[in-house]
């Protein structure tokens, strides 16, 4: 059953801390604070490591089956502003996907999946203010896609490759960690409120 209005997108909330971590983890330090308790800890990615999360994506039973994902997106606080705007202020972040298909597909190995890399010039002024980052977007589901299919995502800032510039650092305790990573999440079309079985309508 569909509804006035729809479809529309909605927000596909992944918890940082939900996602499985790479070999090198994000750090974890408390937001600067000048003596209140408690301190709020937030998630950072560093400017010297290539920082890995692994998050898989189960899409609620009212998302439109068939429609395309809107984007996949990262909301980002840089904590320090580039030196040089240009020369300083590139983030590249490298990332794989693949949308598995529930009870059809059978999962490939990593090196099948599609992989892309997106770069992202940190504004001039950005100090403390959030961005939103679409690692990719438009991405199709599977053929004769049901319910409960799962994409799978693993994404890493690359901060050890020459073309990761934003390298300035922050007045945090581990320095180099100049990027606080506020949330992950994903858009998607809805057209229904769910479905009364695991697969189909």
């Amino acid at each position: 059953m569909t509804y006035p209005g729809w479809p529309r997108y909605t927000d596909q909330l992944g918890a940082v801390a939900s996602a499985e971590r790479g070999p090198t983890a994000p750090t974890t330090l408390p937001w600067p604070n000048a003596g209140g308790a408690p301190d709020f800890r937030m998630e950072f990615f560093r400017h010297d490591q290539d920082v890995a999360l692994s998050i898989p994506v189960q899409f609620p039973h009212g998302r439109r089956l068939g429609s395309n994902l809107g984007d996949f997106h990262l909301h980002l606080i840089p904590m320090v502003n580039p030196t040089t705007p240009g020369v300083d202020d590139n983030v590249r972040f490298d990332y794989a996907y693949y949308w598995l298909n529930n009870f059809t597909d059978a999962m490939p190995d990593r090196n099948l999946w599609t992989t892309g890399v997106k770069n992202w010039t940190v504004p001039a002024a950005a100090q403390y203010k959030m961005y939103v980052v679409d690692l990719f977007s438009d991405i199709a589901p599977p053929a004769s896609e049901g319910y409960s299919s799962i994409l799978f995502i693993t994404f890493q800032r690359s901060g050890t490759n020459v073309g990761d510039t934003f390298n300035v650092n922050s007045t945090l305790s581990t320095q180099q960690a100049n990027l606080g990573i506020a949330s992950i999440d994903a858009h998607y079309l809805v057209d229904r409120f769910g479905s009364f079985n695991e697969a189909s309508d």
